[in-house]
């Protein structure tokens, strides 16, 4: 049994509550496999590689893995992110 004593600590958020940037933001629903893949050729492979290193390498992998998301969950990722600079903090 888990004890309420424990709290959990997360790191901070980039953006306080409420405050996120995409917070109130409709999501753009014509994203398809196919563009991302466009995207890639148009990019090349040195930048597509610098992108998967940055914050956007999530997506990308999904999107490798041909993963398939709701645009609910990706606003959910996109309006609660977490300041870490190691994924350990995590």
């Amino acid at each position: 049994m888990v004890s309420s004593t424990n709290v959990i600590k997360y790191p901070p958020r980039l953006y306080e509550e409420g405050k996120s940037p995409l917070q109130h933001r409709s999501m753009n629903h014509n994203c398809f496999w196919s563009k991302i893949g466009l995207l890639k050729e148009g990019l090349g492979l040195d930048v597509w590689d610098e992108l998967k290193k940055s914050s956007l390498g999530v997506f990308i992998k999904f999107a490798e893995l041909q993963y398939t998301w709701s645009a609910q969950k990706v606003h959910f990722f996109l309006t609660h992110q977490l300041g870490v600079n190691n994924i350990h903090e995590i």
